[in-house]
């Protein structure tokens, strides 16, 4: 996926999360993270969606993964 359409890809998933539909959000980030299981940017997102919906173990393990994995890119 070029990096302008992931980064709208990105974008709609904040936007998702900024309108509170978290069932929707959770879905387009398992997508994302099918594709692409090493994106930080994906592990970011999804504790901040873990966050809002009041996971907080499940929010910590998301931002170490995302940490972890920004030697990749």
């Amino acid at each position: 996926m070029a990096d302008n359409s992931r980064g709208q890809e990105y974008q709609l998933i904040q936007d998702t999360i900024g309108r509170r539909d978290y069932a929707r959000a959770a879905e387009l980030l398992a997508a994302r993270l099918e594709k692409d299981p090493d994106s930080p940017d994906a592990h970011y997102l999804k504790g901040v969606l873990n966050y809002f919906e009041g996971k907080i173990g499940p929010t910590i393990e998301s931002l170490r993964k995302a940490v972890s994995y920004t030697h990749l890119t």
